[in-house]
């Protein structure tokens, strides 16, 4: 029987490992700049900062019914179309571009006609931005509440009423109800409050009476 010293033993262990793994003797920090290039991760050209985004889908536009008949079209951004039974257009204003948001603008609309029509003139005085516009300057809450008959007298309360609240029409950071019976606007908190009471009349007069808001 042979005898090996160590140091040879140790020599033929060696020459074994090198045979099974080649890269045995390559550390991870003494890697080749071959070696390197040949990883996916640094072949890659990509950086961090270089990853594409992909660009977010643009909102499909929505349609809500209205109480008669006609559609609510509401697009990107919150541009809002009022479409007739027949198909036509019957107005259109860029809610979006006035910091309103249709959903919200509907949501408030149908709280402010559900206390007007329990005639919550407590739990309504919360939803006002004072001075309130109205036929005459209401400063303070005290006022809305003595003199909430002369503001919402009873053909005031029936249009209200029966005005569908997904109808939004926006214009000069408001957005009105109806025929513009109602204007809210976002207070300086953006919480929508109202800030303008019309009597009934014609929606083009209404239209044209410039909301106050805050």
């Amino acid at each position: 029987m042979r005898h090996y010293s160590l140091a040879v033993l140790l020599s033929i262990l060696a020459a074994l490992l090198l045979q099974c793994h080649p890269r045995a003797d390559q550390s991870a920090l003494g890697a080749t700049t071959a070696d390197a290039a040949s990883s996916p991760i640094a072949a890659s050209p990509m950086t961090p900062s270089s990853t594409p985004i992909a660009d977010a889908a643009a909102p499909a536009e929505q349609r809500f019914a209205l109480r008669d008949g006609r559609t609510a079209v509401v697009g990107p951004d919150d541009h809002v179309v009022i479409v007739g039974a027949d198909g036509g257009s019957e107005s259109e204003s860029y809610c979006g571009a006035n910091g309103i948001s249709y959903a919200r603008a509907a949501t408030f609309f149908t709280q402010v006609a559900r206390l007007v029509g329990a005639s919550d003139k407590a739990a309504l005085a919360e939803l006002v931005n004072f001075p309130l516009r109205a036929s005459t300057s209401v400063k303070t809450r005290a006022q809305f509440l003595d003199q909430y008959g002369s503001i919402f007298t009873p053909s005031e309360v029936s249009a209200i009423v029966q005005a569908d609240p997904g109808e939004i029409f926006c214009r000069n950071g408001a957005f009105m109800l109806g025929d513009g019976e109602l204007w809210a606007a976002p207070d300086t908190h953006g919480e929508y409050r109202l800030t303008t009471v019309n009597p009934p009349v014609p929606k083009s007069r209404n239209a044209a009476i410039e909301p106050k808001h805050r």
